[in-house]
């Protein structure tokens, strides 16, 4: 007993290693096609037959092999993708964050983002309640542009310890950019938990409450 559980310990620790999982994999899909060739056309006889089962064989394998392949490299790019951009990286954009009007605030993204979430609110209930399309619309918005993409790529399985290192602006923002659409949805339970001990001001309640019910 004790000799088996430690095989199956190790069975398991191979099986880990991604090179076993493709040649295990590749012997299945070789396998496959042996096993459609003989339920197809029966068992070699002869050469004549032998030399069909290995040009089917050899042809079909190599296709399957070559599509196996591509697959596993569109997956492995996307994965990569997935995890190339970290709670670090935003900050690292926060701390050098450019854009055309930062002017003084040029690599203090954190204080950037404080003044112009006070212009968007200004400029958004300036005359009454705000629609979706005034948001989208904005020009001060257009700023942040960059912030956007970085929680655009931000990996997902980071967003509910990145949303609980957000400032107070940035969850006031990303609740705005949740409310008109603009971001993924998996934001929105982790910002709403945020959001919801904010404190705001009379302008951005009326706000928010009026696009929450666009």
């Amino acid at each position: 007993m004790f000799i088996g559980i430690h095989a199956n310990t190790l069975l398991c620790a191979i099986w880990r290693n991604d090179l076993l999982k493709h040649i295990v994999s590749l012997l299945l899909l070789l396998m496959a096609v042996i096993g459609f060739y003989i339920y197809k056309f029966d068992l070699p006889t002869d050469s004549t037959s032998w030399g069909e089962f290995g040009s089917f064989s050899g042809g079909t394998a190599a296709v399957l092999i070559a599509l196996y392949g591509v697959i596993y490299g569109i997956f492995q790019h996307r994965a990569g993708s997935v995890k190339s951009y970290t709670i670090e990286d935003h900050i690292q954009l926060m701390k050098t964050y450019r854009s055309a009007h930062s002017g003084g605030y040029t690599n203090k993204g954190y204080d950037f983002i404080d003044w112009i979430w006070k212009c968007v609110v200004s400029q958004l209930t300036r005359n009454g309640d705000p629609t979706i399309k005034d948001v989208k619309d904005n020009s001060s918005l257009s700023e942040m542009a960059q912030w956007k993409r970085s929680l655009q790529k931000m990996d997902k399985k980071l967003v509910s310890d990145f949303v609980n290192e957000m400032s107070q602006a940035e969850a006031k923002l990303a609740w705005l950019y949740v409310l008109v659409e603009e971001i993924p949805t998996y934001y929105k339970e982790p910002l709403k938990e945020k959001f919801e001990k904010l404190s705001l001001s009379e302008a951005e309640s009326s706000m928010f409450t009026a696009l929450a019910s666009a």
